[in-house]
């Protein structure tokens, strides 16, 4: 996951995302910000992960965006 700047193009990997599953239809899927997120810096990510069988699920978990927008703090599915 990556951040975007009019300007100044795309960050650096932002540090803090789960482990993604990605693989065939599986990846990272939604990335959501909090209607308050101005205040909040909360994000929130649906993603595959995989399962103890082998097998890929998703997944949802949320945390609250850096002001520096360099990582996710704080990440709970």
């Amino acid at each position: 996951l990556k951040h975007w700047q009019a300007g100044k193009g795309l960050s650096d990997p932002i540090v803090g995302v789960p482990k993604v599953w990605a693989n065939g239809q599986g990846g990272l899927l939604d990335v959501v910000l909090a209607p308050d997120f101005e205040t909040s810096r909360r994000i929130w990510l649906s993603y595959a992960e995989a399962g103890d069988d082998g097998k890929a699920g998703t997944a949802v978990g949320y945390g609250r965006l850096s002001d520096d927008l360099s990582r996710i703090e704080g990440f709970q599915v």
